[in-house]
């Protein structure tokens, strides 16, 4: 797993080179690599014929709508926070997406989740929310929530499914995983894309390299990953025994996001990108 790591951190840092390190391109760029990722993920669920998609940490379930509009195939849609599952995710039932009000830990039962309120602000269905707290000092409101596990809903599936992962669950990604062991090395599980963090953002939070080890451990393999922020990104796993089936898609996926077209970059800078992407 070291040496798949190193190599999307390489492959990061070429085609980003003269990208980044400029503003307000920088946050362009990374806003598109993380839009490429989503698009390539959607084509790599048609490639290992994915017809089960299970989206956690939903908020308006936008990957699911999308899942279930381009494929047909079913989606199950998990929101913890009540306020945003009733202001949000629910509408999503209207596109044949499967809604459910509960959290996905590591555990079943009940977990407090910790809802930040941004100063001046009322809303209480913010991205953010968590069953972590943050390591910053923030307001926020803590509700006590219903939680299951990956296993727990891989149990209702039907076994003959082709099933892939959206985690977007801040900070918890290793926890939820750890409830999820017997799905993940079922060959059912195809495809996972995950949001980790290279460094503590949440009180007693695994990092992404504890993320990548348990994934190595039940067989899967990254194969891209975006930038969307320095110390915060997505990552598709791919199981190793289906890499064979997308690695066209890599290639590719790498010369797209080495020329992704900025207003504000220099001749110079997309000279290098046109360099980075005939190198990878």
């Amino acid at each position: 797993m070291g040496t798949h790591l190193e190599r999307l951190e390489d492959n990061i840092d070429l085609v980003s080179k003269g990208v980044l390190s400029r503003r307000p391109a920088g946050g362009l760029w990374r806003k598109q690599s993380a839009s490429v990722l989503r698009d390539f993920f959607f084509e790599l669920c048609d490639d290992l014929s994915i017809d089960m998609l299970i989206e956690v940490g939903a908020h308006e379930a936008e990957t699911s709508i999308q899942y279930v509009n381009q494929t047909g195939g079913q989606a199950i849609a998990f929101e913890a926070n009540p306020f945003t599952f009733k202001n949000l995710t629910s509408s999503a039932a209207a596109f044949g997406v499967d809604v459910r009000n509960i959290g996905v830990a590591g555990v079943i039962g009940h977990l407090d989740m910790h809802i930040p309120i941004p100063k001046g602000s009322k809303s209480l269905t913010p991205g953010r929310s968590s069953f972590l707290k943050r390591t910053e000092d923030e307001r926020s409101e803590v509700v006590s929530v219903e939680v299951t596990t990956l296993d727990a809903v891989s149990a209702e599936l039907d076994p003959k499914h082709a099933v892939a992962l959206w985690l977007d669950v801040e900070g918890l990604c290793f926890q939820v995983l750890s409830g999820g062991l017997k799905l993940l090395v079922d060959e059912k599980c195809q495809m996972v894309f995950l949001e980790v963090e290279s460094m503590q953002i949440w009180e007693d939070q695994s990092v992404a390299t504890d993320v990548f080890g348990l994934m190595a451990d039940v067989g899967f393999v990254p194969v891209m990953r975006d930038a969307e922020f320095a110390a915060q990104y997505n990552v598709i796993f791919v199981r190793e025994s289906q890499v064979h089936h997308c690695s066209f898609r890599v290639s590719d996926f790498w010369e797209v996001l080495a020329n992704i077209r900025i207003n504000y970059l220099s001749r110079a800078g997309w000279e290098l990108l046109r360099t980075v992407s005939r190198r990878i």
